[in-house]
């Protein structure tokens, strides 16, 4: 069974395998899969028979991570700021491009749920009909830790019209 922020999109099936081999887990991702990184895990729930014949159970968890994408594709699903300092400032591109070259238009971007202020985020669209998705910003002076937000961008593609990108980096703790 799916757990975690994208649980509910994962299933499992245990493949064939010949007696004796190793067991085969295949995991599966829904197609109604949200555009973007996906961060799950997968508990696997099994029991077999010990050489003295009494049954035991178990139980352990493997994650399920990657990343979808339909039409539009994107260079990178996370928009990793690094290491900063204290008060540092950032600028860091993230291209979005159709592979079939139709054009597209972004209608709108926003920062969401940032864990600290200064985070900025835009489209400029590129000659080629792609877009660079640009987060730019200059961290507060006080700030120390992680630093997480999400860029959320809204286009005009049927059925993407949201996609969004995790954005993170760090300020090292002294």
């Amino acid at each position: 069974s799916g757990t975690g922020k994208h649980g509910q999109y994962i299933s499992a099936e245990e493949l064939e395998v010949p007696e004796g081999a190793p067991r085969r887990i295949r995991i599966n991702v829904s197609p109604r899969m949200p555009w973007g990184a996906f961060h799950s895990q997968l508990k696997v729930k099994g029991s077999g028979d010990t050489p003295d014949g009494s049954t035991i159970t178990h139980e352990f968890v493997v994650f399920a991570n990657g990343k979808t994408f339909g039409t539009i594709r994107a260079d990178n699903h996370i928009i990793s700021l690094g290491t900063l300092a204290e008060g540092g400032s950032f600028h860091k591109r993230n291209r979005i491009y159709r592979e079939d070259g139709e054009s597209f238009k972004v209608l709108n971007t926003a920062i969401l749920q940032p864990t600290v202020s200064g985070i900025n985020g835009t489209a400029v669209q590129n000659l080629d009909g792609s877009y660079e998705l640009i987060i730019t910003g200059t961290l507060p002076q006080s700030h120390r830790g992680p630093i997480n937000a999400e860029l959320m961008v809204q286009t005009d593609v049927p059925g993407e019209e949201v996609l969004r990108f995790r954005v993170t980096g760090v300020v090292p703790k002294r």
